[in-house]
């Protein structure tokens, strides 16, 4: 028997809270990972999930690494940081939306505040073989990554977050 971590309780929560989502068909998860990276001493959980239909998929990450791990099984701390996992949620859209950018920023900023910051990407793929050398409207994302970390006490806010998702994928695919 082991003593579960932050990041294993938090992956629980998180992990059913999504996986209820597509029970009750306002979401489809269609990809999960669970990774160890040996090397580094991290861990990595994602879901990526869809609406039911529509274009627009989200990414819902969580890591953790080495200097957590030892901060909360060792007491072990780097002066300033406390352990936990760090949470990011990413859409990616068509290109095309991409011309919506500060509209759903604007939306993103007000669902958020303070709570996590923005970037916006868009990117494109150029066939250098092509008469016109013209690039596809390509994929546009925006990440929002939770400012510090989160434990235990935060998982009403994954609560939250599963239950923002839908009307997420509503606006993003507006």
């Amino acid at each position: 028997m082991f003593d579960p971590t932050i990041f294993d309780n938090l992956k629980v929560v998180l992990e059913g809270k999504l996986y209820e989502l597509d029970r009750q068909g306002e979401a489809l998860v269609i990809g999960r990972e669970d990774r160890v990276e040996l090397a580094g001493l991290s861990r990595t959980f994602l879901m990526r999930l869809r609406p039911p239909s529509g274009n627009c998929t989200a990414e819902i990450r969580l890591t953790s690494g080495l200097a957590d791990f030892a901060g909360e099984l060792r007491g072990l701390r780097l002066a300033g940081s406390d352990p936990g996992a760090v949470l990011t949620v990413r859409f990616e859209l068509p290109g095309a939306r991409s011309a919506d950018a500060a509209e759903l920023d604007t939306w993103l900023a007000g669902q958020w505040k303070d709570q996590a910051d923005l970037l916006h990407e868009k990117t494109m793929q150029v066939n250098p073989q092509a008469a016109d050398g013209e690039p596809d409207e390509g994929r546009y994302r925006i990440t929002l990554r939770y400012r510090g970390k989160i434990d235990e006490d935060d998982t009403e806010e994954l609560e939250a977050l599963a239950a923002w998702l839908p009307q997420a994928f509503a606006r993003m695919d507006d």
